[in-house]
């Protein structure tokens, strides 16, 4: 038996000023599914034309029995009577539409349609796979920064790395004048995962926008090793802020191949730079990066050193033990927070000792009862204490 296509008749309750509009929807939306059983046409109303649960139920049946993804969802829409979005009612009948109609009609949706239509439009052309793409590619430009910001979401979530034409697609969006549409190009080009797109996302780091910045470290991270020797390469760009969200990046991906190109950071001519590429080495609890960080726990800057015992506490590095214990007298209270809070992150019983003396004798209340919680913890998580941890 031939496949058959349901056509659905559209119409916009309670807007006849656009009857037109109406007239084009109810000839273009057509849904391919199987062969409906007997032929049978099904009427499915709207409240206002004497709705009949019966028949929705049928229609419904209909719809399920559908196989292809996105028709199958096109025609979901007739079950989804929301106020403000045009009225799916009148007839269901045999007709034929080709898949660049529907991709016309979905595309008309996304750019005239409401909000809700938009929405919808959106999610059903991300399902239909690369030949959305030449069609989008007219759209990417509209003068609605909406608009174009879900046209860039589309083209991410058809996800193809061997399509060049969406990967330029979102190279060149990154550059959009909007920053919220950057931001979902950055965020695409992470679903895309095209390599040839790694030094665009790079230079994204530099964007005038935190939320752009964020979304293009994000989409770097996500090419885990393929991004890892542009990373390398990009810790000599001259743009500072480059330059902390590689080395922010390299953390996170935690490839030991990037110790030693770190390290030689820990110098960088910015103090920003030189703090985020101790966070990153400790990230990566490298043996070299703990000598590096014991020597900046001496930084004249308190929030330098804050920073500084909060990563030796991530390094779980057993010569950082003396050091931090150290400056759980440090004059900055909130450093003597960060020392004590390592120490227990780290765990090491040569502690106790020290924490105990803070927490009966500090000078400061507060200091003091960190070091009690710290002790807790730590003693509940010796061995033989698990029915103490328990309780």
């Amino acid at each position: 038996m031939s496949t058959e296509i349901l056509e659905i008749n559209l119409l916009s309750q309670g807007r006849p000023e656009q009857p037109e509009r109406a007239r084009f929807l109810a000839e273009k939306l057509c849904v391919v599914t199987n062969p409906v059983r007997d032929g049978r046409i099904v009427a499915f109303h709207d409240e206002a034309y004497s709705y009949s649960k019966s028949d929705a139920k049928h229609a419904s049946a209909i719809i399920d029995y559908g196989n292809a993804t996105v028709e199958h969802q096109i025609a979901r829409l007739a079950d989804n009577r929301h106020e403000g979005m045009i009225r799916f009612f009148s007839a269901w009948r045999l007709g034929k539409a080709s898949r660049e109609d529907i991709i016309s009609l979905l595309i008309f949706l996304l750019r005239r349609g409401t909000e809700h239509e938009q929405v919808i439009a959106a999610i059903l052309l991300s399902r239909m796979g690369t030949s959305v793409v030449t069609p989008l590619s007219k759209t990417i430009t509209d003068e609605d920064p909406v608009v174009r910001g879900r046209v860039v979401w589309i083209l991410g979530l058809v996800g193809d790395p061997e399509n060049l034409e969406i990967a330029e697609l979102l190279v060149n969006a990154l550059q959009d004048p909007n920053q919220y549409v950057r931001s979902y190009a950055a965020t695409s080009l992470g679903y895309v995962l095209c390599p040839s797109t790694i030094p665009a996302l790079i230079d994204a780091l530099a964007d005038e926008s935190d939320k752009v910045y964020w979304y293009a470290a994000a989409a770097l991270e996500a090419f885990r090793e393929q991004a890892l020797n542009p990373l390398i390469d990009a810790l000599d760009d001259e743009r500072e802020v480059v330059r902390i969200g590689v080395a922010w990046t390299l953390g996170r991906l935690m490839y030991p191949q990037a110790i030693a190109p770190l390290e030689d950071m820990l110098h960088d001519q910015s103090a920003i730079v030189s703090n985020v590429v101790v966070q990153s080495l400790a990230w990566i609890r490298a043996e070299p990066a703990v000598n590096a960080l014991i020597n900046q726990l001496e930084d004249a800057d308190s929030r330098v050193r804050m920073q500084v015992a909060v990563a030796l506490g991530w390094t779980h590095a057993e010569q950082a033990i003396e050091p931090l214990v150290k400056h759980i007298y440090d004059e900055d209270e909130l450093v003597a927070y960060a020392a004590i809070s390592a120490l227990m992150e780290i765990g090491d019983t040569r502690a106790i000792a020290h924490l105990e003396a803070v927490a009966l004798n500090g000078a400061k209340p507060g200091v003091c009862r960190a070091a009690e919680h710290a002790l807790r913890i730590m003693r509940n998580n010796l061995p033989g204490n698990a029915a103490g941890a328990a309780s």
